[in-house]
């Protein structure tokens, strides 16, 4: 008997990516009062010479003036008064911008520890490693260092809009500077003013960020739900895909072959007895008995390849469900999965014979036969189903076939389903895909063969698995002829 797969689908949670809080700091305004605004934390600044960046800043104004007047020739443009008071005030801006910069370098500067003098041991005045006054020596880590213009004039301007910050407030984050209103989403392409979550070196709203990077659902297409601070989510265990937790009991559709949920706004073939089929599968679907008797004769004659004949050809038939359930009630072996394939055999360990008891009165009484009998009646698989999936079921009917026809009765379950879950293993392994969907079908399909979690079906493959990968299959089936048992790797019992 071929029973469905029983996996559950698996639950899982993640962490987004928590979002940055713009934290305040201290700024320089342009008449140099300390001024608080949104930004992460001022990176530290080198001492820098005034002297320097005073002749930094008029150079920077003269070349602009220039570059200007050169630009404004025939409109007026940085001639007369009006260009000289403009040359004057870029002048005076960057004259403050230079001290600004230089209070906020000695501030930095007067952080620092200072240096501690040599003990009585110390270097002689005036000797090796001392100064002519007697001063302890210093070390090159404890010289200023001075900045290079183009390293400040870098370090001072926008990442967004490439220009100069000057007396503006700024924000600092991702490592670097910004004007408020340049610090913008790239999502809405508006300002940032207090969270927000990095992606790739940018910075996001965190709503945008999940409307456009966290996952969405398989099935409904909407964003996995958020429970607490933590994303909550399903995922098959095969196919990998995530869904909400909600349609594993909302009724949505599963597909009966790949075990895939329904999209919404997909169109699936329902089938007469209920189950729904998915288009992937309904490509290659064996509708009734007629269809599958190709794929009966393939998988007797690989029977007959791997030395296991069978006596006769024995009646198969596609059924619905309800008549699959209605033989396993009768024959007792339910496993608590969907029932997709069955054996009906009769097997005869005693005859009832009549024997006369006197004179013309005869009786019947039940002789025990010497040789117990086997005779198979009927092949049942599910129909409706693809014809990989139908192939692996029928190689697996076709095994309880081969033992009751060969005699080989009395096996324990486990033992029993165990070969026939083997050869629907070789069946599936010895197919070639024709595309990509029935590659991930067969895939699947074995899968759901190795990783089955029952007692009979799942243990009872795995023991016979590691049997066939150490004897080939002819020694193994020969040897549960004769025992009853499947031999274990380290030898025969």
């Amino acid at each position: 008997m071929e029973g469905g797969p029983g996996e559950s689908p698996w639950l899982a949670s993640g962490v987004p990516p928590r979002p940055t809080l713009l934290s305040p700091a201290t700024s320089l305004s342009s008449d140099g009062r300390r001024a608080s605004i949104p930004i992460e934390g001022l990176p530290r600044v080198q001492s820098v010479n005034y002297e320097e960046e005073l002749d930094l800043a008029l150079a920077i104004s003269a070349s602009e003036a220039e570059v200007e007047a050169e630009n404004g020739k025939g409109a007026g443009v940085g001639r007369g008064a009006d260009g000289q008071d403009m040359r004057r005030r870029q002048e005076a801006e960057d004259r403050d911008f230079a001290m600004a910069l230089q209070l906020q370098s000695e501030e930095e500067m007067n952080r620092r520890p200072a240096a501690t003098p040599s003990g009585p041991r110390g270097p002689a005045p005036g000797g090796p490693g001392g100064d002519r006054r007697g001063e302890p020596a210093r070390s090159d880590a404890d010289q200023p260092t001075t900045s290079s213009p183009d390293e400040l004039l870098d370090a001072h301007r926008c990442a967004g809009c490439d220009k100069w910050l000057r007396f503006h407030n700024w924000t600092s984050a991702l490592g670097k500077k910004w004007h408020p209103d340049c610090f913008r989403c790239p999502g809405c392409r508006k300002p940032i003013q207090s969270m927000y979550t990095p992606k790739d070196g940018e910075p996001y709203h965190p709503e945008c960020h999940r409307a456009l990077f966290h996952e969405r659902c398989m099935v409904c297409d909407e964003h996995l739900p958020m429970v607490g601070n933590r994303i909550s989510w399903s995922e098959h265990p095969f196919w990998r895909y995530k869904y909400c937790g909600k349609h594993n009991t909302d009724g949505t559709p599963r597909c009966t072959a790949c075990e895939c949920l329904k999209r919404h706004g997909e169109k699936w073939a329902p089938l007469e007895d209920g189950r729904q089929l998915c288009s992937s599968c309904q490509e290659t679907v064996v509708v009734d008995t007629e269809d599958c008797q190709p794929l009966y004769t393939e998988i007797l004659q690989m029977y007959r390849d791997l030395d296991l004949h069978l006596p006769s050809r024995p009646p198969l038939m596609l059924v619905f469900q309800q008549a699959l359930n209605e033989c396993d009630a009768l024959e007792g072996h339910h496993q608590g999965s969907q029932t997709r394939g069955m054996t009906l055999a009769e097997e005869y360990r005693s005859i009832r014979t009549v024997r006369r008891s006197s004179g013309w009165a005869v009786r019947s009484e039940m002789v025990p036969v010497e040789r117990h009998h086997c005779s198979v009646t009927a092949i049942l698989v599910l129909y409706g189903l693809p014809r990989l999936l139908i192939g692996s079921i029928l190689a697996h009917e076709v095994m309880h076939a081969y033992l009751k026809l060969n005699n080989i009765t009395r096996l324990s379950q486990d033992v029993e389903e165990g070969l026939c879950q083997l050869m629907a293993l070789i069946w599936l392994e010895r197919q070639n895909p024709q595309d990509a969907y029935e590659t991930r079908l067969s895939s699947f399909t074995a899968h759901q063969i190795r990783t089955n979690p029952t007692l009979v079906y799942g243990d009872g493959f795995r023991a016979a698995h590691a049997a066939f990968q150490c004897y080939g299959l002819k020694a193994v089936v020969d040897h549960v002829r004769e025992t009853h048992q499947l031999p274990v790797p380290n030898g025969f019992k």
